[in-house]
């Protein structure tokens, strides 16, 4: 596998682990909650600007 295609699917796992710890409010609490978010958000301006064609 290509490094850039598994640094592509690396950011998605992740991105989709967090978006499902951040769901999860009741257990992360509201700290963490907003801060999973934040990067969550991070991810996915990453993810859009890698797979721009």
């Amino acid at each position: 596998m290509p490094l850039g295609l598994a640094a592509r699917l690396g950011i998605d796992l992740a991105a989709a682990i967090l978006l499902l710890s951040a769901l999860a409010y009741r257990i992360t609490g509201d700290a963490a909650h907003e801060w999973i978010g934040v990067a969550v958000t991070m991810l996915f301006i990453i993810h859009n600007a890698l797979n721009w064609r």
